[in-house]
């Protein structure tokens, strides 16, 4: 029986945040329309079984990252002479460089 991830959960007592992680990660087979996750739901109940069974847990980490945070992107520390990541971002924040202030900006 094909339903959506919201039918499911409701029915099967599933968290739904559980149930839309596990389509976006690729290990709950799925189709998808627009933004809804339609789901078979006697496959899907008997693959979310084997998961529970196998004690596999579904991680925030493993997650694919859709948009990478600037602030998170930048380089380590020591890099144009920072002593930190924090101190980079400052700078980088209120336009000021080490660079720029050598040469006299």
């Amino acid at each position: 029986m094909l339903m959506n991830a919201k039918q499911f959960c409701s029915e099967t007592g599933w968290p739904l945040k559980t149930i839309r992680r596990m389509c976006r990660t690729g290990q709950l087979e799925h189709w998808q329309r627009g933004r809804v996750y339609l789901l078979n739901k006697d496959e899907t109940l008997v693959r979310l079984e084997l998961f529970k069974n196998q004690n596999i847990p579904a991680q925030v980490s493993d997650l694919p990252r859709q948009r990478k945070c600037r602030i998170t992107a930048l380089p380590d520390a020591g890099f144009d002479g920072y002593s930190s990541r924090a101190e980079r971002m400052k700078a980088l924040l209120l336009g000021k460089t080490k660079k720029a202030n050598a040469n006299g900006g």
